[in-house]
Parts: C-alpha cells; sequence; structure tokens
C-alpha cells in the first residue's frame, strides 16, 4: 500500500471528481469551507444541485476528530461524502451514517491517484435551518430579510436571531439557494476553485 496527503488526494479530487463542477458557471467549489463560523472547517464543498462536502482522510491522518466533524458537517450539508486511504475504510463504515458517501482513494505505483466509489451518498436527513443560515454574513441575512418584507424591529439583534428571523419566511431550500447565490455574489473574498488550475 503506497502513502497518501492531503494535498495530492485534493489535487486529484479538484480534477478529476469535481472536473464538471469547475467547468460550470452553475457551480461554485472551494475548499476550507467554515461551518457555524469557522468552528469546524470542511475539505472541499461543492455548491452545485445542493450542498455537497468532501472530506479527506489520507493514509496518514488519524480519524480521531471524524465523529465530531461528521457531527457538525450533518448539520449542514446536504450531502457529504468522505475520501479516504484504504487503512481507515473499515473503521470509516463503522463511524458515517448511512446516508454518507463513501470514496477509496488508490495510488498507483508511478503516484497517480485513482477513487473508487464505495457508497454513494443520499440526503442529509438531519440538516439544521440554523446552522445553514451561518454561512450568511450579518448584512446578507439583513438584505434578506428586507427582501422578504419582514419588520424593522425583527432585524435587530444578534445574528442568530436573524437567523431564527428567516426561518419564518423560507424553506430549507430556498435557504440553500440564497446561501449559493451570496456565495458566488462575494467579492474579495475567496477565489473559487473553478478559477485556478487544476492539472492532473
Amino acid at each position: 500500500m503506497f502513502q497518501t496527503t492531503d494535498v495530492e488526494i485534493r489535487a486529484a479530487l479538484h480534477s478529476k471528481r469535481l472536473k464538471a463542477d469547475h467547468e460550470s458557471s452553475e457551480s461554485f467549489v472551494i475548499d476550507e469551507l467554515g461551518v457555524e463560523h469557522g468552528s469546524k472547517r470542511i475539505d472541499i464543498a461543492v455548491f452545485n444541485g445542493c450542498l455537497h462536502g468532501y472530506e479527506i482522510k489520507s493514509s496518514q491522518d488519524t480519524l480521531e476528530r471524524l465523529p465530531e466533524q461528521v457531527s457538525k458537517f450533518s448539520k449542514c450539508m446536504e450531502k457529504l461524502t468522505i475520501v479516504t486511504a484504504a487503512n481507515h475504510l473499515e473503521n470509516i463504515e463503522k463511524i458515517i451514517p448511512e446516508w454518507c458517501g463513501l470514496v477509496l482513494v488508490e495510488k498507483g505505483k508511478r503516484g497517480g491517484i485513482k477513487f473508487k466509489t464505495i457508497r454513494k451518498p443520499t440526503l442529509n436527513p438531519e440538516v439544521e435551518f440554523r446552522v445553514v443560515a451561518h454561512f450568511l454574513w450579518r448584512g446578507e441575512a439583513l438584505s434578506e430579510l428586507k427582501k422578504l418584507g419582514a419588520p424593522s424591529f425583527s432585524m435587530k439583534g444578534p445574528r442568530i436571531k436573524l437567523y431564527e428571523e428567516l426561518r419564518s419566511y423560507l424553506t430549507l431550500s430556498e435557504l440553500y439557494t440564497i446561501v449559493k447565490k451570496c456565495f458566488m455574489g462575494r467579492e474579495n473574498w475567496r477565489v473559487p476553485q473553478q478559477q485556478r488550475s487544476c492539472g492532473d
């Protein structure tokens, strides 16, 4: 078994598995997306038809943080896939929920990275509206509440109050649409991966 690193797995994932998303104007791909204002970060997040998170576990990683990571990511990712080296496969299968996807990383003698789908992800039944709303900046949440016709008194106070107010007007699906729009409209925030070169 050949050792793998996060860097090489991530590069191959971008250039192979996520190639279509990089090339689509309807998709948004970002590395190290903060969850709940940065309390945790998921390795790669893809906004296409839904918000799909990818967490990488190379052969050099441990699984010490994985249970907590899965717990956090389950609150805001519509789909979640763990991309792992073979040495972690059996233990990860015991940790992740049934709806979570699992991809095996295989490294050849010449260093090439290949991916094998062990289990495809299905829609996450554990998403929490409040945690998804945390992806919005305060100004973005206020802007949406104004568009929705919320009274002025409801637009004061801490961000968590604004997120709860949004729940009165939006479905979870509508909230995801707004979050994607805000991500794609943010200037000088984070350079989307589709604007970077991703060689094989």
